[in-house]
């Protein structure tokens, strides 16, 4: 799965500017990416953040719970 962390530039009687700041592959290093940023450059108009594309997540999901299924003892009697 991937994570985009995206910059939000909120501008005065605009929309917000969005831009991809970084992708990472696990969501340690996508957290750290985040925290970096945010230390260098902080202000009141800028924020991060860290997305998932829905589809990722989805297929995470899924394959997790049939994992799960398959590790599952059935007593039947």
């Amino acid at each position: 799965m991937e994570y985009i962390v995206i910059k939000r530039t909120k501008l005065y009687k605009s929309d917000d500017m969005l831009s991809i700041e970084k992708t990472a592959k696990n969501l340690d290093e996508a957290v750290k990416f985040k925290v970096a940023l945010e230390m260098l450059d902080s202000g009141e108009n800028k924020s991060y953040h860290i997305l998932i594309d829905t589809h990722d997540a989805f297929a995470y999901i899924s394959t997790e719970k049939l994992e799960e299924d398959k590790d599952k003892v059935v007593n039947i009697k």
